[in-house]
């Protein structure tokens, strides 16, 4: 498992998400889901997600925290 901010490598997902936990590198950082990158504050990942193409037509189930392509899928979820 790599770890895609700084490239070090773990043998186990566990590993790899304890590092990017309590890693100094990993510790301001926000992940976007959708897309898989990263932001410094929670501010740039919401301008992102609102200003990306990826984002637009992809709508968040804030319950559970999944992504959706369409009102209607979001509604039928």
């Amino acid at each position: 498992y790599s770890c895609v901010l700084c490239n070090r490598c773990f043998c186990s997902k566990g590993a790899l998400e304890q590092h990017q936990q309590n890693s100094p590198v990993h510790t301001k950082t926000i992940h976007c889901k959708t897309c898989d990158r990263y932001f410094g504050s929670k501010g740039a990942l919401e301008q992102h997600q609102q200003n990306s193409p990826v984002h637009t037509k992809i709508i968040h189930c804030k319950t559970c925290d999944r992504y959706f392509g369409s009102k209607r899928a979001l509604e039928q979820h």
